[in-house]
């Protein structure tokens, strides 16, 4: 298998490792990242007296959403129900000011970024986060896995950080 994502939670003690979760398995899809951000062009058209004017501008890192998506259906297993569990409790679990995620596609960059989740969502938008609750709290979630999509969108908060094994000094 290839290297696993890491997404790293700074309030989130409960999961071994002080909030750090490994991917036990990568997505199926990754939109708006190649081997970085995938940057877009937004064109905006001006009228001028006698004809257009288009303007041309690069987005900015920070206005980029990157989608992660594990399939899955009648006859595919997406993820681990325990998976799910995390990306949701990583949503719903504020960070201290000032903090974000880490996210470490190791997959396909050694970059690592900070970002902030702005959506989990399991299967359609009618289905249950009940569900996997109640399949994780029943004891028998232990390799457990969901048969329904699941898609983690998170938000690129600030580009490219430091790459892995670097110390930073800041205010010093």
């Amino acid at each position: 298998m290839d290297e696993a994502r890491v997404l790293t939670h700074p309030a989130y003690p409960q999961i071994a490792g002080q909030g750090i979760y490994e991917y036990p398995t990568n997505p199926d899809i990754t939109r708006n990242f190649i081997y970085a951000p995938a940057v877009k062009a937004d064109v905006s058209i001006q009228r001028t007296v006698g004809s257009s004017l288009a303007i041309r501008k690069q987005q900015v890192p920070e206005d980029i959403t990157i989608t992660e998506i594990w399939l899955g259906g009648e006859r595919q297993l997406s993820m681990l129900a325990e998976m799910a569990r995390v990306f949701h409790d990583f949503w719903v679990t504020p960070l201290p000011i000032g903090e974000y995620l880490g996210w470490e596609p190791l997959d396909i960059t050694v970059a690592r970024y900070l970002v902030s989740i702005v959506g989990v969502q399991i299967g359609g938008p009618d289905y249950e986060y009940r569900e996997v609750k109640e399949l994780i709290s029943s004891g028998s979630s232990q390799g457990a896995y969901l048969n329904t999509q699941v898609t983690l969108a998170l938000k690129l908060e600030k580009a490219t950080a430091l790459p892995r094994g670097v110390i930073s000094l800041e205010g010093v």
